[in-house]
């Protein structure tokens, strides 16, 4: 996929050595998803990323409840994609798919629980 957004984000992650936008980290908030989609609403640039060490509105598929305790990793990151209606639902689960990768490439053994949830060590 040369030239795509996954080869422009390493290139940017290579030569900037950061995130290529902000971060906001919180202790505790009720949900990443609901922060995210809330400040976006606000003008948030793409690639904000929102980490939290707990969360107690977190919420799993089909708005089941989502235990959130604090020593996992909680994060949302806002994507503009430029992608047909019917492909962007695919994208949480490539997200899940490249977490996992990047992990094997640390050597951090790493799996993948549906549809996003990773594991590695028994933390999330």
């Amino acid at each position: 996929m040369s030239g795509g957004p996954r080869s422009r984000l390493s290139e940017r992650l290579r030569t900037e050595k950061r995130w290529p936008g902000e971060i906001y980290h919180f202790a505790e908030l009720g949900s990443t998803n609901d922060w995210l989609k809330d400040a976006c609403r606000h003008g948030l640039p793409e690639w904000s990323l929102v980490v939290a060490d707990r969360q107690t509105a977190g919420r799993g598929r089909h708005g089941r409840a989502w235990a959130s305790p604090p020593g996992n990793l909680y994060l949302s990151v806002l994507l503009r994609p430029r992608l047909p209606a019917e492909l962007v639902s695919l994208l949480p689960l490539l997200a899940g798919v490249a977490v996992v990768e990047a992990a094997a490439g640390w050597g951090v053994a790493a799996e993948l629980k549906w549809p996003n949830d990773v594991q590695a060590g028994g933390l999330k």
